[in-house]
């Protein structure tokens, strides 16, 4: 019986990335990617499109709790958009121009622009007056895109994760793990979980 595809689903606020759950990870890997947050699927994109072997360990972990293994953190499984709670914010809102050029690289900048705004300057009220009013200037940044991109971090999850499954490269997502160890020596860096 085949394995069912990988995808990515919105429900709701969250984004989830639905893959079977798999524990058939190879022995030995070029790079090993702990967790799925943004940095990890950029890493996972760019390392697809340079042609290095890959595998990533979806880590157990929820929005906002870090657990500190052998000096990494971990990053989650269930991705979030950025949401302000109890006047904590969490996730990202949006992108600035390096980051930019980095998505423009990978193929995916037309979805992010897509997906979220062109920020060119902004105006901050404080209790109904004016505290801050700047524009980026154009003419002394040095990029081809000169301003930033507001979008929710489910939004970038999803178009990375799209943009791997899409590729062929969905099979590299496993897990749901729990890390209980990572350890580094002269040949390489060995990592131990548990299926979840």
């Amino acid at each position: 019986m085949a394995q069912p595809r990988p995808s990515v689903e919105q429900q709701g606020t969250y984004v989830n990335l639905n893959t079977p759950r798999d524990y058939d990870i190879p022995p030995e890997t070029e790079v090993i990617i702990s967790g799925c947050s943004v940095t990890a699927l950029t890493l996972a994109c760019e390392l697809n499109r340079r042609g290095v072997e890959w595998v990533m360990l979806k880590n157990v972990l929820r929005r906002g709790h870090w657990q500190s293994i052998g000096g990494v953190r971990n990053a989650e499984l269930r991705v979030s958009p950025a949401t302000i709670e109890n006047g904590e914010c969490y996730g990202i809102l949006g992108v600035t121009s390096r980051s930019i050029e980095v998505f423009e690289d990978l193929g995916v900048l037309d979805d992010v622009k897509e997906a979220g705004i062109e920020e060119v300057g902004e105006r901050i009220f404080v209790d109904g007056e004016l505290a801050v009013d700047w524009r980026y200037n154009m003419q002394k940044m040095d990029s081809a895109h000169p301003f930033a991109i507001l979008v929710e971090q489910s939004e970038i999850e999803r178009i990375l994760l799209k943009h791997i499954i899409d590729s062929g490269n969905g099979h590299r997502i496993k897990g749901p793990v729990d890390l209980t160890e990572i350890s580094q020596d002269s040949q390489g860096v060995t990592v131990q979980f548990q299926p979840v």
